[in-house]
């Protein structure tokens, strides 16, 4: 997709099936970390979200004005919902899961509203809250709702403006149609930028110093921060340093994602693996699996450290959820 012209598209949303075990009770039976993204004392403010300062401009997000600090932001927002930090000098920071805002030595540079900025599996993964629904855009004496259909002369102000539209086109009547905005980007959204390499978390030992890693922050829909790591790993830690579960996922698709730098951070990810065992390891190779029970595909795992299941397609190893013990 030209992120720097007029598009018009078509946006489908697929609902991706997941099957999971529920670990929750054996997770919470460790005192969790009271870290959460950038600030562990911090708590995403919700109520200013969802006041009159979820109105997006030409030149303003969230009352943020283009040049603003990132500490401007912390104290505006609280925290972000997902912290990235793309290179030394470029950071993006999302509030939920359709709203990034794009950093550059500390001062706010750009900013982008989608509907699917991250893969579909990642992002329903971030947590969510209704009020990210609810931004307006806001341009000279017109303002209209993000999820009401566009009205032309703010799309036209839109343009005049500068700003970068995605467009969902359909249709109302025979003979009307209709648009929405799918999409919105403002300044610089770091279309070129080459996001560093994500780091992969070693789990040979209990404890891992996080801090020491490039990961991406994120806070999930319990409010508990977890970390994507470059080998498609998603961890959560308690007491700061020892972990407390690990997700071992399929590849991330590239599809549908709005976020031009996540689609270029893809092809440098790297498959999972744990023990012996890999993406996509055979299970006739393994042993120590096939002994296991395995049931609708899922094939339950413990060992002196790690206890959860393991998910097979095609008799072989997809993706796993393991905790620790």
């Amino acid at each position: 997709m030209d992120r720097n012209n007029l598009a018009i598209l078509t946006v489908v949303s697929l609902g991706v099936p997941s099957i999971k075990l529920n670990y929750d009770l054996a997770a919470a039976s460790k005192p969790q970390s009271s870290n959460v993204v950038s600030n562990q004392h911090a708590k995403l403010k919700l109520n200013t979200i969802a006041s009159e300062l979820a109105v997006m401009t030409e030149n303003s997000i969230l009352g943020l004005k283009l040049g603003s600090s990132f500490s401007d932001f912390m104290t505006q927002v609280g925290r972000p919902s997902v912290y990235w930090p793309l290179t030394k000098d470029k950071t993006i920071a999302m509030v939920g899961r359709k709203l990034a805002l794009f950093f550059e030595n500390e001062q706010l540079v750009g900013y982008q509203y989608a509907h699917h900025l991250l893969p579909l599996t990642l992002s329903n993964e971030v947590e969510f809250f209704e009020q990210q629904n609810q931004v307006d855009l806001k341009l000279q004496n017109q303002t209209v709702s993000l999820s009401e259909p566009l009205l032309q002369g703010i799309k036209k102000l839109a343009m005049e403006a500068g700003m970068r539209l995605d467009l969902v086109r359909y249709k109302k009547s025979n003979h009307e149609y209709l648009e929405k905005i799918a999409g919105i980007a403002v300044g610089d959204v770091f279309t070129n930028a080459l996001p560093e390499p994500l780091s992969c978390l070693p789990m040979e030992n209990k404890e891992v110093d996080v801090i020491n890693y490039h990961t991406i922050r994120f806070v999930d829909q319990k409010s508990k921060t977890n970390y994507l790591t470059g080998c498609n790993q998603i961890v959560e830690l308690w007491n700061e340093k020892q972990y407390s579960r690990v997700q071992l996922i399929e590849p991330l698709p590239n599809h549908n994602v709005e976020l031009a730098a996540f689609e270029t951070l893809l092809e440098k990810q790297k498959p999972w693996r744990f023990k012996q065992w890999h993406y996509q390891s055979d299970l006739a190779s393994l042993p120590e699996l096939q002994q296991l029970d395995v049931v609708n595909d899922i094939a339950k795992f413990e060992s002196s450290r790690w206890f959860g299941h393991f998910e097979i397609a095609d008799d072989k190893l997809v993706a796993a959820t393991l905790i620790s013990q």
